[in-house]
């Protein structure tokens, strides 16, 4: 028997077009057959501008939102704040300015005390704390990057992409598309965060813009999409201290690729077997088997932890986001710039997917929740 799953769809409009005569913005609630892949449109739930990401508290039927708001990014972002109730409806219970401006990422932290934002255009990682029903307070902590980077279009300045926190609980990482960094906070024992004390953040290559993380789920591996280069770096992450070493870093690109491209999303597939990364421009999704050796913390010599194995087009333009339901049976590709979810199968035994041929139209989808 089919058991049908609920899932919601952000959306953000691409710079490049004309809000005015652009679709709609607003956050859908859609169903998945978890038999056959169809996917069924159900109903606008919150009418919101650029509700750019999405995330679910982890135990309560809780969700958080932030809306980019205008074009040019010139006010701050806001963060929603959602509940839902039982008939499935949607009831707005905060919103309230992020403190930065175009927030582009959310995560709540394991501990289920804070909510962590990264905004990329004023380059800050904001940090609010939860009451007991996961609604967040006003205070925020605010860390404010510095410094620049080699590409001198894009990285003039910091722009935090990501935030979130090792599985292991103990330490947070942050990316800078803008600097080339992954910064590493950690939180005391009075709930005040901080910069880690011995690796305040790790360095990809110069210019390629670390953009998204998936965690390996024993946390020993941080796998790090970078968005201008399309490539990936493969981390190995110190157990005790949490401090990275860059292991592997390999191309995602075709070797005989001579377009526009960037990198997009990355998950890691239930199973800790496989990894997929959505590339926008050339509008693929890589697919990637891992095989991370057991951490040899004293011996970091380069190793091979991630294969290419397959690569498929997305079903549309700029894939910005993708996203597997939760039994890691299905793979859904959020096409921001003409507008199609599409669905994939996955084969557990080989990673690879398989069109279903189902897909769903939603404007300007750039992430999804289940």
């Amino acid at each position: 028997m089919a058991v049908h799953r609920m899932f919601y769809t952000g959306s953000k409009i691409l710079r490049t077009h004309v809000r005015e005569n652009s679709p709609a913005t607003t956050v859908q609630c859609w169903e998945l057959n978890s038999r056959s892949g169809e996917i069924f449109f159900r109903e606008n739930v919150a009418e919101i501008l650029d509700p750019s990401f999405l995330v679910k508290h982890p135990s309560r039927e809780i969700y958080y939102g932030v809306a980019e708001q205008e074009p040019g990014f010139t006010r701050e972002s806001l963060l929603l704040t959602w509940r839902k109730e039982m008939d499935g409806s949607w009831t707005e219970v905060g919103r309230q300015e992020v403190g930065g401006r175009c927030a582009c990422h959310l995560s709540v932290h394991p501990n289920e005390r804070f909510l962590m934002i990264a905004c990329y255009v004023s380059g800050q990682f904001c940090l609010f704390p939860l009451d007991e029903e996961g609604v967040p307070g006003a205070e925020r902590t605010v860390f404010t990057l510095e410094g620049e980077g080699a590409d001198p279009l894009r990285q003039t300045s910091p722009h935090a992409h990501f935030i979130a926190t090792h599985p292991g609980g103990k330490w947070t990482y942050g990316t800078d598309l803008g600097t080339d960094r992954i910064y590493l906070l950690g939180l005391d024992e009075k709930n005040r965060w901080f910069f880690h004390p011995k690796q305040p953040f790790a360095t990809s290559c110069s210019g390629a813009g670390p953009r998204h993380i998936a965690f390996d789920p024993a946390g020993h591996y941080l796998y790090v999409v970078n968005e201008l280069s399309c490539t990936l770096d493969v981390f190995q992450c110190d157990p005790e201290t949490g401090i990275l070493a860059c292991a592997q870093s390999l191309s995602l690109l075709p070797e005989r690729f001579y377009g526009q491209a960037s990198g997009g999303a990355v998950t890691l597939h239930p199973s800790g077997r496989f990894l997929y990364v959505s590339l926008r421009g050339w509008n693929h999704v890589v697919v990637l088997r891992l095989n991370p050796p057991p951490i040899s913390w004293r011996n970091r010599e380069a190793i091979t932890v991630a294969e290419k194995i397959q690569h498929v087009p997305s079903g549309g333009e700029e894939p910005r986001f993708i996203g597997l339901d939760p039994t890691g049976n299905f793979l859904l590709s959020c096409n921001q710039g003409s507008h199609r979810i599409v669905v994939y199968r996955v084969d557990s035994t080989t990673g690879k997917l398989w069109e279903t041929g189902h897909e769903g139209e939603s404007p300007w989808c750039g992430c999804l929740v289940f």
